[in-house]
């Protein structure tokens, strides 16, 4: 396929981060696209270093639910706030 060049992205932005018991929840926005920005959240397990790495959570918001119920947060969006982490 011919996909026209897309113009470089801007590179993610963390917006803010929360330490929770065991792990550090991380919201960020990537930008996958023009024009198209992705809220996530990633959880970082304790002891995370570039000298000692270990695997990471990302939470993207689907089909499944918002990425505050995988994540096990209290919702941010007014229309989800009725649903309660599992």
């Amino acid at each position: 396929m011919a996909f026209p060049e897309s113009p470089p992205q801007p590179d993610p932005k963390k917006l803010w981060s929360k330490p929770r018991e065991g792990y550090t929840l991380e919201k960020w926005e990537i930008y996958p696209a023009p024009a198209s920005v992705v809220p996530i959240l990633m959880l970082i397990p304790e002891g995370t270093s570039s000298e000692s790495p270990r695997p990471a959570v990302f939470c993207f918001p689907g089909s499944s639910g918002t990425r505050e119920y995988l994540a096990n947060e209290p919702c941010s969006t007014p229309s989800a706030q009725g649903r309660s982490p599992r």
